[in-house]
This record gives C-alpha cells, structure tokens and sequence, in this order.
C-alpha cells in the first residue's frame, strides 16, 4: 500500500509540474522571464536576416496601449513641467508634431542604477543580462524590481541594426510596466521612424507582421515620443546636489539645464534650441573658433520640427572628441554632428550648474565608432573620459560591430560625485 501510494504521489506531482511548465510557442503579455529565455532559444542570435518574430504583435499591441496610457497619465500634470507644458503631448492620438522633453529625478543617497547602452535590437543579450539581476536579486521573475532604491537606465537605441528589435521593444515595454518609477528609457537617435526605415526596423516590423496597417505602426512609433532626449539623475549630498546628464549622444550647445536644474519640476518642454543664444556668451576664443569651424546653419537658433530637422539634436546625435585629441573646443562630422571637445564639455557643464546644483557629467552611448568603438571593445562596453566626466556605454553585441560581450554598469549615487562608483558587469556574448 505504501510503495502504490508513493508511486501514485510522484505521477501526480510530474504530471502537476510538467503542466505548470508548459512553455508558450511565442512570448506573452505575461511571460516570466525564463519562459522568455526559452522562447528565444527558438529564434537563433546571431542572424542575418529577419525571421519569424517571438512575438505576435497582439501582445505588442496591448503592451504598446497599455505603456502610452500610463506615461501620458504620468506627463499631464501641468505642475510637473518647468515653464510651459505641452498640451498636444498627451493626446490621444499619435502626435503630428515633434515634442521633445527633457527629465530630472533626484534619487536618495546610496541609490543603484543599472545603464544599458545601445541595445539594437540584441534581445538575447538583454534577456541574460536580466537572468543576471535577477540571480543576483535585483528583480523577479516576472520583471518586477525587488531590491530597494535600484533604478534601470536604458540610453536609447533599442532597434534597428540587429534582427530583434520589436522583442527588444516587448522586454522594455514589460520592465516599465512593471516597474514605472524605476524604469527610465532614452529617446535615441535611432528612436526615429525616419531613420527606421533605413537601418532595418521598419523592414522588421514589415516582414515578421505583414497584415500591419499604416495606423499600428503610427502607434507603435508613438511611444518613442514618451522617451525623454535626457534624463538628469543626481542625489544630494549636504547643502550641494549633483546631477549627471543620461542620454543618448551627448550635450547639446543650445540648451542649458542650469534653470530646470535648480527648479522643483520634472519635466522641461525643449521648445527652442538656441544655439546662436548660446555661443554668443561663450568665451572668445571658443566663440571664434566655433564660427570658423562650424556651417553657419548649424550656429542658428531652431524650433526642433523632427529629429533630424531643420538640423541634428545634440541630445540624440553628438560626440565626444577622441578622434583627435588635440582639439579641445569642438569640430563638425557631416552627418552626425558636433563633436565636443574637453575645454567646451568642461565649460558647458559649469555653465549649467549654479552654487548649490552641479552638473558633473555625462553618462551616454551612440559613439560605437572609430577609436570610441576601438575603446569600447578593450573596455568591453564601458569607456570613461576626461577623469571621468563623460562615460560612454555599449550593449548591442548582435548589432555586427564586433563586439561580442553582454555588458551594463551598476552606478552607486553615494552623494558627492566623486564618491560614486561603478560596477561592470560585462560576460561573453557567444
């Protein structure tokens, strides 16, 4: 009796279990995070072409609906804008026009926060990288976070290039929605239906959901008008605050932070770039070396109409100089931008700070280029410059740039900012 009681015991626990297991053929508006790591052993990581999503875009759908609605709840506080705010931001509809924004949050001392670079569509490496965190404590199974004042920072760039994008944008889309205080993401040069449609997103969403109508895709590109061009992250320590810019490419010569800054808002609508404003008040000699330098439209003042017009946004597309490390102040690439330089980087982030709010420095991604991309794979995804005013982040080893490592950075924000520290937290890719 006992031996037939055992037996029946351990069938009825194998057959619980196995149907507890049971694993979906695609990912779910509720998949936990080892169904998802099960899901994409299916679609192989290091591919050349678009196949068959992991993914239907249902689930997209109803994750994409769900983020916009929690984010313009989140923005439609007049009271949490800086100066004006932006009515037609919160619309139902996808918007007609280009709104971009900028965004602050001071964390308690001791706060942790986890930056992810370029990501490019390398879900695979993204799902290990949250295995991680998980394994380690930092979030559950159901993407949820679990350990006290940890925040997540995604420095923009999530598609185009590599062959996942839209799980990509599924795995963000779940982290927010489980974690909307917690979890920040950055708007990207690539974050722009434009240039989707030549780096290859736009080619994915066509050939992995070919019934997709013109206005599921307007919705879809909608989101990236909910990510901020910066995130300005800081923590006080006694009488002194101090801030570092998060964002995609770098600084942009015609804002300055210094008032939002020092403001109790969270948000600042980035009406006017003003770049002429600006240079004008420059020392001399960076004044002049910036007028012979640089095409006169890119010295204008501009009201931002798209991302890319009537010029490039510092935010999303500018660079640090390391090219040529004689150059100091800043030169022009064509196609990308300004390049800053350590004397214009030094003063515009003293020009931005007042006496009891710094701004120290910039925490970015995007120059996967040249000696920055050299760098970034002997750093394997972290390169810091200029004693550590500037660090740039990589992410993306499935974006063919030759840079096999699964890799982000844990930020400690112990007050002063030269008591922060960073833990890398980088393994191989393949």
């Amino acid at each position: 009796m006992k031996k037939v009681l055992t037996f029946f015991l351990f069938s009825f626990l194998i057959a619980h279990l196995g149907a507890s297991v049971e694993l979906p053929e695609k990912l779910t508006a509720h998949s936990r995070i080892f169904e998802v790591q099960s899901v994409l052993q299916k679609f192989p990581e290091e591919v050349t072409q678009y196949t068959a999503g992991a993914v239907e875009y249902s689930t997209i759908e109803t994750l994409v609906r769900q983020f916009l609605v929690m984010e313009k709840d989140r923005l439609r506080s007049s009271n949490s804008w800086f100066e004006k705010a932006p009515k037609s931001l919160v619309q139902k509809q996808p918007l007609a026009t280009f709104i971009p924004f900028v965004e602050k949050r001071t964390f308690a001392p001791g706060t942790e926060i986890a930056f992810w670079g370029d990501l490019h569509g390398s879900v695979h490496s993204l799902v290990r990288c949250l295995n991680t965190l998980k394994e380690r404590g930092y979030i559950d199974d159901e993407f949820r976070i679990i350990r006290p004042h940890f925040n997540m920072m995604f420095l923009g760039d999530f598609v185009d290039r590599g062959m996942y994008g839209i799980e990509v944008i599924y795995i963000l889309m779940r982290l927010k929605l489980a974690n909307p205080e917690h979890v920040f993401c950055i708007r990207g040069n690539h974050e722009d239906k434009n240039l989707n449609v030549h780096f290859g997103f736009h080619d994915e969403l066509l050939t992995k959901f070919p019934d997709l109508t013109q206005k599921q895709i307007n919705e879809l590109y909608h989101i990236y008008d909910m990510f901020p061009l910066a995130f300005y992250c800081g923590t006080s320590a006694g009488l002194e605050t101090n801030y570092v810019q998060c964002c995609h490419g770098g600084l942009e010569v015609g804002y300055n932070a210094c008032n939002f800054l020092q403001s109790p808002q969270e948000f600042h609508w980035v009406r006017q770039i003003q770049r002429n404003s600006n240079i004008s008040m420059l020392p001399v000699h960076m004044k002049q070396h910036i007028i012979k330098t640089f095409p006169g439209m890119e010295l204008l003042d501009f009201t931002p109409i798209a991302p890319t017009s009537p010029s490039t946004i510092g935010f999303m597309w500018s660079d640090f100089e390391i090219d040529h490390p004689t150059e100091k102040i800043a030169r022009y690439n064509s196609g990308r931008g300004w390049v800053y330089g350590q004397s214009l980087t030094e003063h515009l982030l003293a020009q931005a700070s007042s006496q009891f709010v710094k701004l120290r420095g910039v925490f970015r991604a995007h120059q996967h280029n040249g000696i920055m991309l050299h760098y970034l794979k002997k750093d394997k995804g972290i390169t810091p410059l200029w004693d550590n005013m500037v660090f740039t982040f990589l992410s993306a080893p499935a974006a063919n740039l030759g840079f096999p490592c699964d890799s982000f950075g844990i930020v400690t924000l112990n007050g002063p900012y030269s008591q922060w520290t960073l833990e890398h937290i980088v393994k191989a890719a393949y």
